[in-house]
C-alpha cells in the first residue's frame, strides 16, 4: 500500500512537471510574437508619419502657389482682397495645426486655401452633382435645371464661409443671414442674377461664435439651412 501510494504521488510529480517546459515554450513564444508586434507597429506608424508629412509638405506648396498665382494674376471677382486674406489666414492656421499634428484640420485649412485662392482668379470650385450633368451645354456652359440651395463651405467656419446656390433661370435672388433668435444679421444678395451658379461669401468676424442660419428665396423657391461660426 505504502508503495502504491509513493508510486503516485511520484507519477504526479512526473506529469506535472512535464508540463513545465511546454510552459516555457509557450511564455518564450508570447514574448517573441508581442516583440514583433511592437516592432512591426513601430515601423508602420514610422512609415505612417512620413508619408503625412510628405502628403502635408506637398499640400502646403500647392496651396502656396495657387496663393500667389491669385495675388499676381488678374483678379476675376469684387472682393480679391478679402479671399486674399482668407486665403492666407488659412495658411496660417494650417502651420498652427502642423505644430500639434491635427492632420485633418491642416488638409482643411490647406484646401480652404486653394479655393479661396481659385475663387479670385474666377473658379467656382464645387462637387459635381447629377443636375450638373443634366444641364444645357448648349452655349458652353452648364445650366441647371432645377433651383438649389448647397451647405456653406467650411462649416463650421472662421471667420469668413461661402455659400453656393444655382438658378434654373434668370430671377430675382434674395439670401440673408439670421441668428437663432430670427433677428436679420445682414443681407448678402438681393438682385436679379442670371442663370447659372453662383456663390456668395459672408464674413463673421464682427460676430460672437454661434449658431445662424441662411435663408434663400428666388421665385417660388425657398429654403433654409444652419450654419455655424466657431471661435
Amino acid at each position: 500500500m505504502l508503495l502504491g501510494i509513493r508510486w503516485g504521488s511520484l507519477r504526479a510529480k512526473i506529469i506535472a512537471w512535464s508540463f513545465v517546459p511546454t510552459a516555457i515554450i509557450l511564455v518564450v513564444v508570447a514574448l517573441v510574437a508581442f516583440y514583433a508586434y511592437q516592432q512591426v507597429s513601430e515601423t508602420l506608424a514610422i512609415e505612417r508619419d512620413q508619408a503625412l508629412a510628405y502628403l502635408i509638405e506637398g499640400s502646403y506648396k500647392i496651396a502656396l502657389i495657387a496663393r500667389d498665382e491669385a495675388e499676381d494674376g488678374d483678379c476675376q471677382v469684387s472682393n480679391c482682397e478679402e479671399l486674399l486674406k482668407n486665403a492666407n489666414a488659412e495658411l496660417g492656421k494650417a502651420i498652427d495645426d502642423s505644430k500639434q499634428n491635427n492632420y485633418v484640420y491642416i488638409f482643411n485649412h490647406l484646401t480652404n486655401a486653394w479655393k479661396f485662392a481659385a475663387n479670385i482668379l474666377g473658379a467656382n470650385l464645387k462637387k459635381a452633382t447629377a443636375d450638373d450633368e443634366a444641364g444645357d451645354d448648349s452655349d458652353g456652359k452648364n445650366i441647371p435645371t432645377v433651383y438649389s440651395l448647397g451647405q456653406n463651405y467650411p462649416n463650421p467656419f472662421n471667420p469668413t464661409t461661402r455659400i453656393d446656390f444655382q438658378l434654373p433661370e434668370k430671377k430675382y435672388v434674395s439670401l440673408k443671414i439670421y441668428d437663432v433668435q430670427g433677428n436679420l444679421v445682414t443681407t448678402l444678395v438681393s438682385e436679379e442674377l442670371d442663370a447659372g451658379y453662383h456663390s456668395a461669401y459672408w464674413n463673421a468676424g464682427g460676430l460672437a461664435s454661434g449658431v445662424y442660419f441662411y435663408h434663400f428665396v428666388s421665385g417660388s423657391y425657398i429654403a433654409t439651412k444652419r450654419l455655424l461660426l466657431l471661435k
